[in-house]
């Protein structure tokens, strides 16, 4: 589910596909199971703030070892319930994008989840937030 609500200014909400190719992209990685997938889409000094993890992980390593780690799970899996409009200068394909709301990861229980990507439209994640929810 998309809100109306305008949380972007200064920039303009952009496309419904911009954020929908995104997170169908990162998705379809972690039903994968394949860590060098997912860790591929992060920028190689991205900053992961995991949602299973209290460290901040800092580039492709410490992403890898988490993505491997946490794609031990049986019955891993994720499903977007809510997604706030992405934001970001229009037009410009190389441009930043944001995009948040909330998620529910299978750990194989349903673990409820806020996350937040800053991403390269056309190009990797540069920071993800994720944490449980309340």
């Amino acid at each position: 589910m998309r809100d109306s609500l305008h949380v972007c200014a200064p920039w303009p909400i952009l496309p419904k596909m911009h954020a929908d190719v995104f997170l169908d992209r990162w998705a379809t990685a972690l039903r994968n199971r394949n860590p060098g997938m997912i860790t591929g889409m992060y920028a190689p000094t991205a900053v992961l703030l995991p949602t299973l993890d209290a460290r901040p992980l800092v580039g492709h390593k410490a992403i890898y070892a988490y993505f491997d780690q946490l794609m031990q799970t049986n019955g891993l899996g994720v499903e977007y319930n809510r997604v706030l409009p992405v934001c970001g200068p229009p037009m410009v394909e190389s441009a930043v994008g944001i995009v948040a709301g909330l998620y529910t990861f299978r750990l194989p229980e349903p673990t409820p989840a806020r996350f937040t990507f800053v991403y390269r439209r056309g190009g990797s994640i540069l920071h993800h937030h994720s944490s449980a929810a309340p």
